[in-house]
């Protein structure tokens, strides 16, 4: 059994809260969603989303457009560019993001 224990960071919490709260009136924070987050972050950290290498250029190419150039980022540079565009949906349609482990 895992021992592990998955902390919901509480900007996450507080933004299910607005969610709930924008969905059905309501911003209780009932403790299925609590679970249910929990479990979404345990298999995250389980299966790690990771770019491949065309979009690991394009983030490089992209942290260079909105830094300098000739500049080389860190990995540090990259990762939070990476967390920001991994579950975004472009065009507004079906989510065809990255996927792990299924």
């Amino acid at each position: 059994m895992n021992t592990e224990r998955i902390v919901v960071p509480d900007g996450m919490r507080v933004a299910v809260a607005h969610a709930v709260f924008d969905a059905v009136g309501t911003c209780d924070y009932h403790p299925q969603i609590r679970i249910a987050l929990e479990a979404a972050l345990l298999w995250l950290s389980e299966h790690p989303i990771v770019p491949s290498d065309a979009q690991w250029i394009e983030l490089v190419a992209q942290w260079k457009r909105d830094n300098h150039p000739m500049d080389t980022p860190s990995m540090e540079d990259i990762y939070p560019l990476w967390q920001h565009r991994m579950f975004l949906v472009e065009g507004g349609g079906a989510a065809s993001g990255p996927t792990a482990g299924g």
